[in-house]
């Protein structure tokens, strides 16, 4: 089977994920801007809009219009309490 690279969104949502959930953005707390993200990982804002826009469909963060990017409270609590059962 042919395996295709994953695309720099989809690489870039992966990363975010993993700040995200090891805590390095606070719980509740807001997101760098899109230009700063994409200055950051060297990308367009467009592929860091895409990557929100994958995490804010998981429910991992939540955007407000006009204010920013923030850490979805509830989804990390569930994942706390997740990984204190297992």
């Amino acid at each position: 089977m042919i395996q295709r690279p994953r695309s720099i969104a989809k690489q870039m949502k992966e990363l975010l994920r993993e700040r995200i959930l090891q805590r390095e953005f606070e719980p509740s707390g807001r997101l760098p801007s899109e230009t700063q993200l994409a200055a950051e990982f060297s990308v367009s804002r467009a592929t860091v809009r895409t990557a929100l826009a994958a995490l804010a469909a998981e429910g991992l963060i939540v955007r407000r219009h006009g204010d920013g990017t923030y850490v979805n409270q509830r989804v990390l609590e569930v994942t706390t309490r997740l990984d204190s059962v297992w």
